[in-house]
């Protein structure tokens, strides 16, 4: 049972943890070729192709761009920025 504003609203007993459907059937990932049986991730290659969780895990990891600079590049991006002359003449002075 679910309060919507107040509105009482019955939800089907097939929906019971976290809106999840609850049926256990075994499905088979396309990428990896492993049966599952938790809920299934959505593929973003298509947006369409239902994947298992740990090929969902992967994509999301693999989509984040990687930081290669280091500390020192970004705090002198992040000062330059500002258009403070004082300070990248500091920056440049403590850290060249």
């Amino acid at each position: 049972m679910v309060y919507r504003h107040m509105e009482r609203v019955e939800r089907p007993a097939a929906f019971l943890e976290g809106g999840a459907a609850m049926s256990k059937q075994a499905r088979v990932c396309p990428l990896c070729g492993r049966e599952y049986t938790e809920p299934p991730a959505l593929s973003r290659a298509d947006n369409t192709t239902d994947i298992c969780p740990a090929c969902g895990m992967m994509e999301a990891l693999a989509s984040i761009p990687r930081q290669r600079e280091g500390p020192a590049e970004r705090t002198r991006r992040a000062v330059y920025a500002t258009g403070n002359w004082w300070a990248r003449e500091n920056f440049d002075a403590t850290h060249n």
